[in-house]
């Protein structure tokens, strides 16, 4: 019965807010709305001013969006006015590379749906202040078993530097992010020995995040050094070697809601390297890492705790598995 009375007072209280037949509004009698209930009103007025400034905004197609921007100092850029073209066959590293250059004063770098192609053994550098920005707001999962590629979302395809762990696929500078992505290397086969490639994301500077990002099948993961105040979060895939390292971060680093499991492959041939050698955590030099809510299956190690030549971890690790 309680609840009944609490639903039929709702309702009321709605009616005599709303419709004039039930008195005056709250308005109407003199009281002001609270500044946080004016702050969630949706602002008509924003959007229509955005849509008189960038009318192809809110009516392009994936393939035809401009450049838009509301000053020199914040603009977004789509990776296909640059020339990318998604295919999984052209080389798409010039033209984003090229937009990430125009977003260098501080910007973000959208990519659509599509499967971008990296052939060469590039680096890509997020410039300080950018984003590199894909179509997911939260972290994806693709069951891609057979060794087809994922075909929904953003996908990043890097095949340049097999053979060799040295260098990096993404490489994030300070005070910028990576978020939204997949990144799945195509050569990379399910039913085969595993070959080393290039770090996937290199964090180098203060406060580089990372987001939202599936690895899933790649060699090494995600490297944070000499990046204080670094934010790894929601992450998960299948990577082979290392997930996760760390090292050189003077102050409080951030790993947050990383999921390691194999979901890519589990034929023996493939996963041998990974149950002998493979690490899924490593902390080497960090002071007070903050690590919540992590999780790896199949590794030689799960959590690697070790000495660089600057020093070693020390932290709070809540809700490891």
């Amino acid at each position: 019965m309680a609840s009944v009375y609490g639903f039929l007072t709702c309702l009321l209280l709605l009616l005599w807010n709303t419709n004039p037949a039930f008195g005056l509004s709250r308005t109407q009698a003199g009281r002001q709305p609270s500044p946080r209930a004016e702050n969630l009103r949706p602002r008509r007025d924003v959007w229509a001013n955005y849509q008189a400034m960038y009318p192809t905004a809110a009516t392009s197609g994936a393939h035809q969006h401009n450049i838009y921007g509301t000053s020199a100092n914040f603009s977004i850029f789509n990776v296909l006015d640059f020339g990318a073209v998604g295919d999984g066959k052209t080389d798409d590293f010039k033209a984003f590379q090229n937009a990430l250059n125009a977003a260098a004063t501080g910007g973000i770098v959208f990519v659509p749906p599509g499967q971008f192609a990296f052939l060469q053994n590039s680096t890509l550098t997020v410039p300080r202040g950018a984003t590199l920005q894909g179509t997911y707001s939260t972290v994806p999962s693709h069951g891609v078993h057979d060794g087809s590629k994922p075909d929904v979302g953003s996908v990043l395809l890097p095949s340049g530097g097999r053979g060799s762990e040295d260098g990096c696929f993404i490489e994030l500078s300070e005070d910028t992010t990576v978020a939204g992505l997949t990144i799945f290397y195509p050569d990379q086969l399910p039913q085969q020995v595993p070959q080393p490639y290039p770090w996937s994301l290199c964090l180098h500077g203060n406060n580089a995040a990372v987001t939202d990002i599936e690895c899933l099948n790649c060699w090494n993961a995600v490297r944070a050094v000499a990046a204080a105040r670094h934010y790894i979060a929601r992450i998960q895939g299948q990577p082979i070697n290392t997930g996760i390292y760390v090292d050189e971060t003077y102050d409080i680093g951030r790993v947050e809601d990383v999921h390691w499991n194999p979901w890519y492959a589990s034929d023996v041939t493939f996963m041998s390297w990974q149950l002998l050698h493979g690490r899924a955590f490593v902390f080497a030099r960090t002071d007070w890492e903050y690590v919540l809510n992590t999780f790896a299956f199949g590794y030689a190690i799960g959590y690697h705790f070790i000495a660089s030549k600057e020093g070693s971890c020390n932290g709070n690790f809540l809700g490891i598995g």
